[in-house]
């Protein structure tokens, strides 16, 4: 009987550790959410940015040239390059 209550004791303390820790990581995780999205919006941005100085449609040459083409592929390129980090997220996750 002892050495079932001592059991049971070490097994409380357990799940109490482990709730404190989860707790813990819950609070960091949320924080590195909400700081991960905004340096997603920077980079999708510099991206677009980048894309657009790479096709010369950033329209600075007073130009009236038609880039639609160039936007679309550009959007169609940084769409895809954040699907390709979305799809590696999910393979870490996966594995690990």
């Amino acid at each position: 009987r002892a050495h079932t209550n001592m059991i049971r004791e070490r097994e409380e303390r357990q799940r109490k550790g482990i709730k404190h820790q989860v707790k813990h990581i819950r609070g960091k995780t949320v924080i590195l959410t909400f700081a991960m999205q905004g340096w997603g919006n920077w980079v999708n941005t510099a991206f677009f940015v980048l894309f657009t100085a790479i096709f010369n449609c950033t329209g600075s040459d007073g130009s009236q040239d038609d880039c639609s083409y160039e936007q679309e592929v550009t959007w169609r390129l940084v769409y895809g390059l954040g699907t390709l980090l979305v799809f590696i997220l999910f393979i870490g996750r996966w594995m690990y």
